[in-house]
């Protein structure tokens, strides 16, 4: 390895270490503090809402964390996309 690429591999290193930012302020706080919303841009009943239900229960069980399946149907999944967006 000639001493350009060796100088550009350190650098793409250091990149990757600094990009990792403060780890340890990261352990201290509890992850997810509030229930999860599930936000679906389709109608209750339909097969999306059946797999984010059927979804949100195990997912609820490796959390440790409540889920909320949120439907907001209309507008072609706008009005739930906008609503995330919020």
């Amino acid at each position: 390895m000639n001493r350009s690429h060796r100088a550009a591999f350190l650098r793409v290193v250091a990149a990757a270490l600094l990009s990792l930012g403060p780890l340890g302020s990261a352990h201290s706080q509890a992850y997810p503090n509030k229930p999860i919303r599930l936000v679906i841009g389709f109608a209750a009943g339909s097969a999306t809402d059946a797999v984010a239900r059927a979804l949100a229960e195990p997912l609820a069980s490796v959390l440790g964390q409540q889920i909320i399946v949120d439907n907001r149907p209309g507008a072609g999944s706008t009005l739930a996309t906008s609503n995330v967006a919020k």
